[in-house]
């Protein structure tokens, strides 16, 4: 889940708006498992809730992430908590962090390091930004003909400096790229 406006009351930082993406049947297949635990199956039942090359539990993963919408709803109001439709042929597509680096009105939708994410950056995004929101500062790496690539997920905003992590999903074109526009806003 991604935030796109913050305000400072008493030194704590309070999100007003979250956006999230429900979880795609895709989703063992996802490229940010770290781990292979392999397990073997003997049923279609078990092979259902767990993908046999990682173990990872769709049902799991699915009542985990209702946990986590509904603890959300607990510090943001329910209008400002959006939650998108899966991307099937994107497993990672949860993770909305990485498709984006939010700071009070500016938005800068990133060109993900790994080549099969890419496509996460799609017109749901676009429209939940500058038409639902209203935001009018939206910078769109991928339409910038740029080889810069960044992961939201290797950005960390303190509420005065912005770090940006040198990874192989983010690299320093990506990082010129949010220097440009952030000086500016």
């Amino acid at each position: 889940t991604t935030t796109t406006t913050t305000t400072t009351t008493r030194r704590r930082l309070r999100h007003t708006v979250a956006i999230s993406r429900e979880i795609p049947d895709s989703f063992i297949d996802a490229i940010s498992f770290h781990y292979n635990q392999s397990s073997h199956h003997d049923d279609a039942a078990t092979a259902l809730l767990c993908s046999q090359d990682k173990g990872v539990s769709l049902l799991k993963s699915r009542e985990q992430h209702t946990n986590y919408l509904n603890t959300l709803r607990q510090h943001i109001p329910i209008n400002k908590l959006i939650c998108l439709p899966p991307l099937e042929s994107h497993p990672d597509c949860l993770f909305v962090e990485d498709t984006m680096v939010a700071i009070q009105d500016t938005v800068v939708l990133t060109r993900m390091g790994h080549e099969s994410r890419r496509g996460e950056v799609d017109d749901s995004i676009k429209s939940v930004l500058c038409e639902q929101l209203g935001l009018k500062n939206v910078y769109d790496m991928n339409n910038d003909s740029i080889e810069g690539c960044c992961d939201g997920g290797d950005v960390l905003y303190t509420g005065r400096h912005l770090f940006v992590g040198i990874t192989d999903r983010t690299n320093q074109v990506g990082f010129q790229y949010l220097r440009n526009v952030f000086a500016h806003h």
